[in-house]
């Protein structure tokens, strides 16, 4: 059988830091589309069920249009098992409020260990967080109070928080989920929310975990692949396999561009432009390395002169200054006095010196900070 994991769509963020008003709308439905498109590719993979390991929503304020938006879509994919468990942001059930009637093939989850057999050997737990809220302690045998697994089926686990390698948990269970206390309880496949990038690994000789990160990046924070995970079972080997399949419209790139040599801002364009991804991409550009004191780097420039060919732009300057402090310890001038005092202060570190000697040059040198 085949299942989809996926996880924190964040449907209906703000998206106010990188976006006008009206971008931020555009952009919300577009990752509402996506979110049709994880559907669309569940039926024609023939898939049983989809995972949902948190934060669906961004908040628990989702919109009407939003709302019906998605549970139309579940109806419209009847044949498909949903399986929605709430994470840190959308900590309250909206669907439960809703006033009409819900899917009938939509599940859920609670505090509580919740179990569902989704084939003849085949079934999926999971447990719910009181994020914000003072809960028992994630410890030890504690954690699984409550979760009973054959060893005959093929077991799944959802779950939505951040995984502790080494400890068994914190006193107020805020999200904390402890490893230790999941090895060898005859565990397959962990799917996990909370993480925003792809992360993987060895549960015990028998199971892995997997985040699945966010199906498509909504900030340069989220660099990085996404996608979701179609997972494919056999039953009769107990044996998974895992795939990711990147279903996203864009995707956020960190591009380090180097100076070193540059003696213009059209120099440094073009060597942007070289590097360009895909226009329906977004790209911060991170201008590394030395520059001549005779280059001034007009960041708002080069955004401007990149915008055209992106869904997002950002420049970012992260240079130092290429200085002789030899020669300018020698000058009578200010910048030579400035350096003499800064290389005699015995109560600078060296890296405080450098920071300082850079910040100071570029103000002497007439430079916005």
């Amino acid at each position: 059988m085949k299942l989809i994991h996926t996880a924190d769509l964040h449907l209906d963020s703000s998206l106010s830091r990188h976006y006008t008003r009206e971008g931020a709308e555009r952009r919300r439905q577009e990752l509402l589309s996506g979110f049709l498109r994880i559907l669309d590719f569940a039926e024609r993979e023939d898939a049983a069920a989809l995972l949902i390991a948190g934060d669906l929503f961004d908040s628990p304020a989702v919109s009407g249009e939003t709302l019906r938006t998605v549970l139309d879509a579940f109806r419209a994919h009847a044949g498909l098992s949903v399986f929605y468990l709430r994470g840190n942001h959308d900590t309250e059930n909206v669907f439960r409020t809703f006033s009409e009637a819900l899917p009938e093939n939509l599940h859920f989850f609670t505090t509580d260990w919740t179990s569902y057999r989704i084939a003849a050997h085949v079934t999926l737990s999971g447990r719910e967080f009181l994020y914000g809220r003072q809960t028992p302690a994630a410890r030890g045998d504690a954690f699984t109070k409550g979760l009973s697994l054959l060893e005959e089926d093929f077991n799944l686990l959802l779950l939505h928080g951040t995984l502790s390698m080494h400890g068994e948990g914190q006193e107020n269970g805020e999200g904390l989920i402890p490893l230790s206390a999941l090895r060898h309880r005859a565990i397959d496949y962990l799917a996990l929310g909370h993480i925003h990038g792809i992360q993987g690994g060895e549960l015990d000789a028998r199971g892995c975990w997997q985040y699945a990160g966010c199906p498509e990046a909504r900030g340069f924070d989220e660099c990085g692949e996404h996608g979701v995970f179609l997972l494919e079972i056999d039953e009769a080997m107990h044996h998974c396999t895992r795939r990711r399949v990147d279903l996203g419209l864009r995707h956020f790139h960190e591009i380090p561009v180097e100076v070193d040599g540059a003696e213009s801002n059209a120099v440094l364009l073009e060597r942007m432009r070289c590097l360009l991804p895909g226009e329906e991409d977004a790209a911060r550009f991170l201008l590394r390395g030395k520059r001549a004191p005779s280059l001034r780097i007009h960041t708002e420039f080069l955004r401007q002169q990149l915008a055209a060919s992106l869904h997002l732009t950002e420049v970012v300057d992260e240079t130092r200054l290429e200085v002789d402090y030899e020669g300018l310890r020698r000058e009578p001038g200010l910048k030579g006095e400035y350096v003499r005092l800064l290389e005699e202060s015995s109560e600078l570190t060296e890296e405080m010196r450098t920071e300082l000697l850079q910040l100071g040059l570029r103000i002497l040198m007439g430079e916005e900070l």
